[in-house]
């Protein structure tokens, strides 16, 4: 009984370690890819955002959740 359950275990570990070796195989590292301006770029939409402002009105950005529970009843 002790020998069957070593070798399972021994089995199942085997196992794991050939998903867990093929799975990682051509994994590649998480990278952003952005422009070296980056910076400035967000600087000249905030400054033309800016321009806009006439002191009456308010700009704002609506952004929608990407992730979590959303209400469509009132659609």
């Amino acid at each position: 009984m002790k020998t069957t359950k070593l070798m399972k275990g021994a089995l199942f570990a085997a196992i794991l370690g050939t998903f867990v070796l093929i799975g990682c195989e051509k994994l590649d590292t998480y990278t952003i890819v952005a422009p070296s301006d980056l910076q400035n770029r967000i600087d000249s939409i905030a400054a033309e955002k800016a321009k806009h402002s006439t002191g009456d009105t308010t700009y704002i950005d609506i952004t929608t959740a990407i992730v979590g529970a959303e209400d469509n009843s009132a659609a």
